[in-house]
């Protein structure tokens, strides 16, 4: 009786010539006609790594493996095109003794699971496939270890505004014209105080591609019509590599597949960042972006229908819950947002105009004549850049002492020569004169009082939460409203410290009776 063969054909990437599909598959149709074997079918896995897939995970393969009573034998050109890890391997065989399924390889003699000597022979042949799998890897790995840390550029999408560049048969990174510029006039944005998201929608409103399709195009390919997403512009600016940086995320294999952490900044051997390209950002500037991403985090705008002054400022005296809109058959209420729980806290609701009223008077007669500033940030005189850069490094140089490859031996000893020289070179800066760099604020000639009528309804409410301002209603054995100004009491204390100092004197146990 002619036995029916599925032949297995696999690359790993669709590159390879000398294992190509055509050649895979006319060797083993040849073997099965030689033998008069009756071909069933062909599962054909294009660029799929065996290293790190199983045969049972392949899109092709694995329907075949779930049908195994449609044929007898599975047939393929070598053993590392069926598996390269001795684990799946060893599955396979267990698969084919469970279906009654012969596994052979058309151009290995040896590989015949029908015997036993051949059953003892594949796993002497899945163990050489995976040796040389992994010396591949390894020697894969060591070429993009050294080309990352010389700098050169390895293919794919550069870092957002970068490019990469032939310096004489070498390709590395540079500034690109245009997503450089672009790059620093959305950092510009963001130190103004505009939103990542209003700047993704600015940009997509005007048409300005993503970093992404602008490398595309720049390759002469068409672009996707990708859209900013905020998510990805904040990684972007969160990203070292504004500073030049090379950043990389490490490589761990789990069940099978390569898992990757957190980008980190990759450092030489003394432990100092590596610098790849020349920088978009100085480290001042870059410094001052991560504070405004990070004080922005958690202050979002008001839904664009919300008809209340206090969303997400006023909140339950009880629970701490933020309290939430509400619509009465005449008035509008703002109720605990646990009254939609199981379990209420049993603080009752309070009218919206009552709550308004009681912050607006509050803020106007406290703030109302005070003038108004905005913060804005001094870069110092002398070697004020200098010595933020020389402590950001230093904090860096201490966390890696005694971690990984610098626990002891000459990456230690290069990392300590390194902190002995910054800290050196610190202590020469402290002992000269200069002025620090740090926020100050500046008058801008208008009180509070006339920014606040100049705002909408929601205007208003985006100031309060952005400034961290908060109203806290309880209302079980008495009714008590208690403000907290947040980061309006710094400003007057800016300018005025006697009056924040009533101010808060007089909000220590305000209640309206």
């Amino acid at each position: 009786m002619s036995k029916r063969a599925l032949i297995v054909v696999r690359l790993s990437n669709l590159t390879e010539e000398t294992t190509s599909p055509e050649r895979q598959r006319e060797v083993c149709e040849r073997f099965c006609a030689d033998r008069g074997w009756t071909v069933v079918g062909t599962a054909e896995d294009l660029d799929v790594s065996a290293s790190t897939t199983s045969p049972f995970d392949r899109p092709q393969l694995r329907k075949w493996l779930n049908r195994p009573e449609e044929y007898d034998v599975i047939v393929f050109w070598r053993v590392d095109r069926l598996v390269r890890r001795v684990t799946h391997l060893a599955r396979m065989i267990e698969w084919s003794e469970q279906h009654d399924v012969n596994l052979i390889s058309a151009t290995e003699a040896h590989f015949d699971l029908s015997t036993s000597i051949g059953q003892a022979l594949a796993i002497f042949v899945g163990v050489f496939a995976q040796m040389e799998s992994d010396a591949t890897s390894e020697r894969t790995s060591q070429t993009f270890a050294h080309n990352i840390k010389a700098g050169k550029y390895r293919g794919g999408y550069p870092p957002f505004g970068y490019q990469p560049v032939d310096t004489g048969g070498e390709w590395r990174y540079a500034p690109d014209p245009v997503t450089s510029k672009l790059a620093r006039d959305i950092v510009a944005r963001v130190l103004d105080g505009e939103r990542p998201t209003a700047i993704c929608r600015d940009l997509n409103n005007r048409g300005v591609p993503t970093p992404q399709d602008h490398f595309r195009a720049q390759q002469g390919k068409p672009c996707t019509g990708a859209k900013w997403r905020t998510g990805n512009l904040v990684r972007a600016l969160q990203s070292p590599t504004l500073l030049g940086q090379v950043v990389v995320s490490e490589s761990t294999r789990k069940n099978g597949r390569k898992e990757y952490s957190e980008p980190a900044v990759l450092r030489g051997d003394d432990g100092a960042p590596i610098v790849r390209s020349t920088p978009i950002l100085d480290r001042d500037t870059f410094e001052r972006l991560q504070k405004a991403l990070e004080e922005m985090n958690g202050k979002r705008t008001p839904y664009k229908k919300s008809q209340a002054l206090l969303l997400r400022v006023i909140h339950c005296g009880v629970c701490e819950r933020p309290m939430y809109y509400n619509r009465g058959r005449t008035l509008m209420y703002y109720r605990c947002s646990s009254a939609s729980y199981q379990t209420s806290c049993g603080n009752p609701g309070i009218r919206v105009d009552t709550a308004d009223e009681f912050v607006t008077e509050l803020l106007m007669h406290d703030l109302g004549d005070v003038e108004m500033t905005r913060r804005v940030y001094d870069p110092g005189e002398d070697n004020a850049a200098e010595l933020a850069e020389i402590e950001a490094e230093l904090v860096d140089v201490a966390g890696l002492i005694g971690t990984g490859p610098y626990r002891s031996g000459p990456a230690r000893a290069k990392l300590e020569a390194r902190a002995d020289a910054l800290d050196a070179r610190r202590t020469a800066l402290e002992a000269s004169q200069y002025r620090p760099a740090g926020y100050r604020y500046e008058p801008t000639g208008k009180t509070f009082r006339q920014h606040w009528e100049e705002l909408d309804l929601h205007g208003r409410n985006l100031y309060l939460r952005d400034h961290g301002v908060r109203l806290d209603y309880r209302n079980v054995s008495g009714l008590e409203l208690h403000l907290t100004f947040g980061e309006l009491l710094e400003m007057v204390q800016a300018i005025n410290p006697e009056h924040a100092e009533r101010i808060s004197a007089r909000l220590v146990g305000e209640e309206l009776k």
